[in-house]
């Protein structure tokens, strides 16, 4: 785990709790992973002894969820090369994506043990609004490093869309079902909450279109606001929001360049994973499982057998 991701050991012990799991377990459990990998043809050998025991508690510790979801994580990256292969932390598209754009998770975990990200559409996004390519390069790299280096048990996301202009919606018309499928699928993330703050009506096409994709749990999870988004402070614990939201911690430009500079300690890292992804020619019943996987919806679809792996 990172510094600047702060779990308290009563805290980690709580997740633990949850899942039935402890240090030892997921230390010996992991291990088994690893091995299991090695004899599976078409996957890469991880070494990563964190990283496996990240995506074991991600996927509710259950060895047969996580040699599935494992099996859909990097058989998605060899689908996907126009995605994974291009990502840079310190490429000049991504810089001004995160100060158009910026993603943030905040540095303390709730009480239940959940980890509150914030995606705030900055009012300079008119002059500077990213690819579709580039948000949904920027989001799986925030997805993999906090894989490898953050335990938690579910995930709160804010976004802020207080300053949606018609061109950035378009951007995310065009990415949504790769989206939704890198974020529900092909991730192994557990999404308690969605808070869409600050929504103007014009936009609400948006959200709906999303929900063409998702399962209606999650759906029913999303929680859209018109009002003032200094309200959160009322539903989430002070002492974890940032100042912008009526909460006690740093300002989000603050907890930005805090997270720039976690971030920027992974270049090597994501560097080094273009290369660890499946092997499609040594796997076995590929078509079947790309239809399983992607489903009626077509190259980047959502429905499929694998979908009971993160939401249930």
């Amino acid at each position: 785990m990172h510094s600047r991701l702060s779990v308290k050991n009563e805290e980690l012990q709580n997740i633990y709790s949850e899942f039935n799991a402890t240090e030892e377990s997921l230390k010996k459990d992991s291990e088994s992973l690893k091995e299991w990998m090695e004899k599976q043809p078409h996957l890469p050998n991880v070494t990563d002894n964190e990283f496996l025991a990240n995506f074991l508690l991600r996927c509710k510790n259950s060895m047969e969820r996580a040699k599935k979801q494992l099996d859909v994580y990097y058989t998605n990256r060899a689908l996907m090369p126009e995605i994974f292969q291009n990502r840079r932390l310190d490429s000049e598209k991504m810089s001004m994506s995160w100060k158009s754009l910026p993603a943030l998770s905040l540095p303390k975990l709730t009480a239940d043990g959940d980890r509150i990200w914030i995606v705030k559409i900055m009012d300079n996004i008119k002059e500077h609004v990213p690819t579709g390519e580039t948000i949904l390069e920027g989001t799986t790299m925030l997805m993999d490093i906090h894989l490898k280096c953050d335990r938690h048990k579910s995930m709160i996301v804010i976004y802020d869309w207080e300053n949606m202009t018609v061109t950035l919606s378009a951007v995310l018309f065009t990415i949504m079902k790769k989206f939704v499928t890198l974020m529900t699928e092909a991730t192994p993330l557990r999404i308690k909450k969605i808070y869409i703050l600050n929504m103007n009506p014009a936009f609400e096409q948006i959200v709906n279109f999303s929900k063409m994709f998702i399962k209606k749990k999650l759906a029913d999870r999303l929680e859209i606001w018109n009002k003032e988004n200094k309200e959160l402070a009322t539903i989430l614990p002070k002492d974890i929001l940032p100042s912008d939201y009526g909460g006690n911690e740093k300002s989000l430009d603050e907890l930005h360049d805090d997270m720039f500079l976690f971030l920027n300690e992974f270049r090597d890292w994501i560097e080094s994973e273009k290369t660890v992804v499946a092997d499609l020619s040594k796997k076995t019943n590929v078509d079947k499982c790309n239809k399983e996987f992607f489903g009626e919806y077509g190259e980047y679809g959502v429905e499929g057998s694998f979908r009971k792996i993160n939401m249930d």
